[in-house]
């Protein structure tokens, strides 16, 4: 005679519960990571890597030393101001704040070429994806 298993929905209500609180700041962690890894990878990831126009300008120390700088690094202010600014359930935002020339670069304004370190992405999509079955699966296998 085989055994029926009960289930026990107080334990899955808890463990939702739990994941209603953790599932946004994980996924906020995932996207700010990928926002930053365009400063390092010098490009922005949506399918591929699409890498940043190259500079056209080089400043004293590029002169000094004859290397070209990794683009925007110069203060590193940039990459420093992107943030998470929103972490709930329903929304989880995360961008550049304080930072008046952000804009510009990310979109490519006012003669700029757009190097693009925040926005959509497909590879980040199915991170994100992949994270939310993965944790609710284990919630409801609790």
């Amino acid at each position: 005679m085989s055994k029926k298993k009960q289930i026990d929905f107080d334990k899955i209500n808890a463990a939702l519960d739990r994941l209603a609180e953790t599932l946004p700041r994980r996924a906020g962690v995932y996207m700010l990571n990928h926002s930053k890894k365009a400063f390092r990878d010098q490009g922005f990831t949506d399918d591929s890597l699409s890498p940043w126009a190259k500079r056209t300008t080089k400043n004293a120390a590029d002169i000094r030393t004859g290397k070209t700088r990794a683009i925007l690094f110069d203060s590193g202010n940039l990459r420093k101001s992107i943030i998470k600014r929103k972490e709930t359930f329903e929304e989880v935002a995360v961008g550049s704040y304080g930072i008046k020339y952000a804009a510009r670069h990310n979109r490519g304004l006012k003669g700029m070429p757009e190097r693009k370190f925040v926005g959509k992405s497909r590879v980040l999509n199915k991170k994100l994806t992949d994270l939310c079955f993965k944790e609710f699966k284990k919630a409801l296998e609790a």
